[in-house]
């Protein structure tokens, strides 16, 4: 079976939450906190990943 990675940075409200069960109609999938998710594409380090590490980080600083 194919995996494909899709990033989705959201807060779990409650509609954010039932809007992310709607598109997965019944697929599972796991999640990652923020700072799982920066470390993950570090290790990676395709140079896609190391773009969005930039934009992760700035919402990391956001939260703040």
């Amino acid at each position: 079976m194919a995996t494909q990675d899709i990033d989705i940075c959201c807060d779990f409200s409650e509609e954010n939450l039932l809007r992310l069960q709607s598109a997965l109609d019944g697929r599972s999938c796991s999640i990652l906190r923020l700072d799982a998710l920066i470390r993950s594409k570090q290790a990676m380090g395709r140079p896609k990943d190391l773009e969005t590490i930039k934009q992760l980080e700035a919402i990391q600083r956001e939260r703040l």
